[in-house]
């Protein structure tokens, strides 16, 4: 599991070398940063990654470099990423069946079987049965 402030410092402190991309699985990076490196560009870059790291929220961090896996609960006894939690609600069948019942007599309506008039009177009727 790699780790938001390792990352960091090596970006900040090794970044000319691409220390850092080498630690965070990015080895394409890290080769074309060792490349470079006798430029000065990776130095300047690896600084500005190391910040940007820093400054990343844990559960991006984690989304980013971990596989999507939130981190166990460690020392600092903090969760980094929230799960989403769908929660089913079971199907009202007394809603289901009065929604079926308007859509007939709507049905009916524009059929031209009812007036709008009973059409409405229907409609009153089912929904004072709720």
């Amino acid at each position: 599991m790699k780790r938001k402030h390792t990352a960091s410092l090596l970006g900040l402190f090794l970044g000319n070398f691409g220390i850092h991309r080498f630690y965070l699985g990015q080895a394409e990076w890290g080769l074309a940063y060792l490349a470079l490196s006798c430029t000065g560009l990776p130095a300047i870059l690896g600084c500005i990654d190391g910040i940007r790291i820093a400054g990343m929220e844990p559960g991006e961090f984690d989304r980013l470099y971990n596989s999507g896996n939130p981190r166990r609960l460690g020392s600092d006894r903090s969760i980094t990423q929230a799960q989403n939690i769908t929660i089913h609600m079971p199907n009202d069948e007394k809603e289901d069946s009065i929604t079926l019942e308007i859509s007939r007599l709507h049905a009916l309506l524009k059929e031209g079987a009812l007036t709008e008039e009973e059409f409405q009177v229907q409609k009153k009727r089912i929904l004072g049965n709720q």
